[in-house]
């Protein structure tokens, strides 16, 4: 029997409704509570300009997770 290695990948998240900053720790702690899913590191949060019609600066931020 084959053992299950573990995958890397990067989430990127962001946010401009609402509170941002608060909307990507909702975020985080959603994906922290999925099955086989284990959180190795989160970047610092970013802002970063919107493109299109008018709107709020978005809030950016990547999670590291291994499943």
């Amino acid at each position: 029997m084959a053992l299950h290695r573990p995958q890397r990948a990067a989430i990127a998240l962001g946010s401009n409704q609402g509170n941002p900053e608060k909307m990507l720790l909702e975020a985080v702690r959603a994906i922290e509570h999925l099955p086989l899913v284990e959180p190795r590191a989160l970047s610092s949060a970013f802002s970063t300009a919107a493109i299109g019609p008018p709107q709020p600066d978005y809030l950016n931020a990547v999670l590291l997770v291994d499943s």
